[in-house]
């Protein structure tokens, strides 16, 4: 298994995991990926924050977690706060040699992103928790 696919692994695990335990009430809906050469986006999903990504083997790349516009931007940054938290324990565990470095502002020029949808339907609407992994050029 490549790096990159490990790295998605773990951060989608620990997402799951952080939005199980803040949601427990609520049921995931969880969508099949979406591969777009270079950095695409899915379209629904306005609120974007971006995390550069460092594989000790392969170089730079970066995570992404979309919202949509409806949902608080301070919450969607503490998911993936605790998330990214999260997803460092499991590189230790898993024995993947990666972490993630500074908060970026836009998307880097990517060679390719995969998108992993997440949806919660909620009585007064639907919020999207959407993990991107990205390889940078």
């Amino acid at each position: 298994m490549s790096v990159w696919n490990a790295i998605l692994q773990a951060t989608h695990s620990a997402l799951i995991d952080e939005l199980n335990e803040r949601f427990p009430e609520e049921k995931l809906e969880l969508g099949l990926p979406k591969r777009f050469d270079g950095y695409g986006e899915i379209g629904t999903t306005p609120q974007v924050l971006f995390w550069e990504t460092l594989s000790a083997a392969e170089g730079k790349g970066f995570t992404a977690l979309a919202g949509a516009a409806n949902q608080s931007a301070k919450e969607l940054s503490d998911i993936f706060s605790k998330a990214r938290t999260r997803t460092e324990k499991e590189f230790k565990t898993r024995g993947i040699a990666a972490s993630y470095g500074a908060s970026l502002p836009a998307p880097p020029t990517a060679r390719m992103t995969i998108w992993l949808p997440i949806s919660i339907r909620f009585p007064n609407g639907t919020q999207t928790f959407d993990l991107a992994l990205g390889v940078i050029i």
